[in-house]
């Protein structure tokens, strides 16, 4: 049986991959005003942004998980 995460670093991931789009979210609101200020459509709005920026650094984060992966595990 492959080893799992623990709750620790799942939480730490989650954190990770949805802080960007939290940034963003947050900062286009600020000039533009809240549209929808539903808790449901800034969810969206949140894994929506979350999803396309993750997509954009996709290869940059694999390269580096592919290069720095063992170096990592060292510490």
């Amino acid at each position: 049986m492959p080893d799992m995460a623990g709750l620790s670093t799942t939480a730490l991931l989650l954190v990770a991959f949805l802080i960007p789009g939290a940034v963003f979210v947050w900062s286009f609101e600020r000039p533009a005003g809240r549209y929808g200020i539903g808790l449901r459509d800034r969810a969206l709005r949140l894994m929506a942004a979350s999803a396309v920026l993750l997509t954009l650094f996709a290869r940059p984060i694999y390269v580096t998980y592919i290069n720095y992966w063992d170096d990592i595990l060292k510490r």
